[in-house]
């Protein structure tokens, strides 16, 4: 099952590795396995590009029980690259997007290392 599919939403992501190592590509991936139709590309020069839940099916434990959906978590993409100061997330307001209801990978977390709540998910792309 792919990662994507597991989320519901106040996951925190974080995303390290070089240029090139597939950051970006592994948010498509995550996206998609979320529902995510759009086209996800690197928020570089943005810092932080959003993208609506979409209609995930919800598993229904009865046989006969007609299909239910409901709409799932946004997806909060962060790239911090550019960031000269960690302190800058403090001051765009992108906290408040860290304790909210939607999933949050950062790209470049390795930049604001003292910053991240306690509990994340932390992958290092090579």
């Amino acid at each position: 099952m792919r990662l994507g599919e597991l989320l519901h939403g106040g996951e925190l992501i974080l995303l390290d590795g070089q240029l090139g190592t597939g950051k970006t590509t592994f948010t498509q991936g995550l996206a998609r396995g979320m529902g995510i139709t759009e086209i996800v590309s690197s928020p570089t020069f943005t810092l932080l590009k959003e993208y609506q839940g979409q209609p995930v099916p919800i598993m229904e434990p009865r046989q006969n029980a007609l299909p239910q959906q409901r709409i799932g978590p946004p997806l909060y993409h962060f790239d911090l690259y550019r960031l000269e100061n960690p302190e800058e997330i403090i001051d765009l307001g992108f906290e408040d997007y860290f304790f909210s209801s939607g999933v949050c990978v950062i790209e470049w977390a390795d930049k604001a290392n003292l910053l991240w709540p306690k509990e994340h998910l932390r992958i290092r792309l090579k």
